[in-house]
């Protein structure tokens, strides 16, 4: 299965405030390869550096490129951004060292920053598949049963699309 790391976002995609990821490529057309409705393995950071599995996302349409000049506000909220204003405690030390490089102190900076770039991104729209911990069963049922019954109609939704089984089945461990 394809992979795909947040590590700089985890936090926004756990809580399902991310939407929306933009990936420079340095090995060619790695993203074109991808088509909508392919699933990835969402990981906290790259596997090589001891990244673990947080769920899945699912690709809502085709991946495309981007200038960053182009990019829609409403992105905004998509790249997770709003939620880090929300919740200020949560920022990774990795966004808060790339604010100080570039003499600024928040995401909306960021942005504005970005989007008088012409630099060329690929752009991801996906849904996002939490993994459902086994530790959270009991403690909030109604968001363990939503949890469940959202992973449910994603597998669902893959074999209606004639995925084959063996892909469902290593989704879900069996």
């Amino acid at each position: 299965m394809k992979i795909i790391s947040f590590a700089w976002t985890t936090s926004a995609l756990i809580e399902e405030r991310k939407t929306v990821t933009r990936r420079e490529c340095k090995e060619g057309d790695y993203y074109g390869r991808f088509e909508k409705g392919d699933v990835l393995q969402a990981f906290n950071r790259s596997p090589r550096f001891k990244g673990e599995p947080v769920g899945y996302i699912v690709l809502l349409e085709k991946p495309y490129k981007e200038k960053l000049s182009s990019m829609p506000d409403d992105d905004y909220e998509g790249e997770g951004f709003g939620f880090y204003d929300e919740n200020p405690e949560l920022v990774p030390k990795y966004w808060r060292k790339t604010f100080k490089d570039y003499g600024i102190s928040s995401f909306r900076q960021w942005f504005r920053l970005m989007k008088r770039s012409n630099l060329e991104m690929w752009v991801l729209r996906f849904e996002f598949y939490p993994y459902l911990p086994a530790a959270m069963k009991g403690e909030d049922q109604a968001e363990f049963d939503r949890l469940v019954a959202k992973n449910v109609q994603l597998f669902m939704d893959l074999r209606d699309a004639h995925k084959t089984e063996s892909m469902v089945e290593k989704m879900v461990g069996s």
